[in-house]
């Protein structure tokens, strides 16, 4: 993210109470100030993790983001809301092994998981494709253990 230095100091710089979630909470805030974003092609570049513990680690830090976002704006929670609808899939797999009518619900997910995992290693040959969702669970249990440890171990601002 490349942002205008007048553009940053206009909209108050990096919020210290923040301690996660800056690279949601800054484009809302040029958002409501009524600047103009671009998304300008080129490279990018995305960190590959190296890990299941850093698979969980992220996932943490990104279920405690979801709550600041909320905190701070809460009209981003529908589009949070349907991108951790991921998170549910362990929860959802108990569901199913406790209540049989979710039974469904979880077998559908799983399907559609094993579909793209299925097309990715058809597209990329890369046999590591596999392995996503066993990442993908772990990374689910994070997030929610990162939401509930942030709502429990965060002040939003409180004294």
């Amino acid at each position: 993210m490349i942002i205008r230095k007048e553009v940053l100091e206009d909209i108050g710089g990096y919020d210290d109470e923040m301690a996660y979630g800056e690279d949601f909470d800054i484009p809302e805030r040029i958002d409501k100030a009524g600047y103009r974003r671009e998304w300008v092609k080129g490279e990018e570049y995305h960190k590959l993790v190296s890990s299941l513990s850093e698979v969980y680690r992220q996932g943490r830090w990104y279920g405690k983001s979801i709550l600041w976002m909320v905190y701070k704006h809460p009209s981003s929670f529908p589009s949070l809301l349907s991108i951790g609808l991921f998170s549910t899939l362990p929860f959802i797999t108990l569901g199913a092994v406790l209540f049989s009518p979710l039974t469904y619900l979880a077998a559908l997910q799983y399907l559609l998981i094993g579909f793209y995992v299925i097309l990715g290693f058809y597209r990329t040959r890369n046999p590591y494709i596999v392995a996503v969702p066993l990442i993908k669970v772990v990374r689910s249990i994070a997030e929610v253990v990162g939401i509930v440890e942030g709502f429990f171990t965060t002040d939003f601002g409180r004294e």
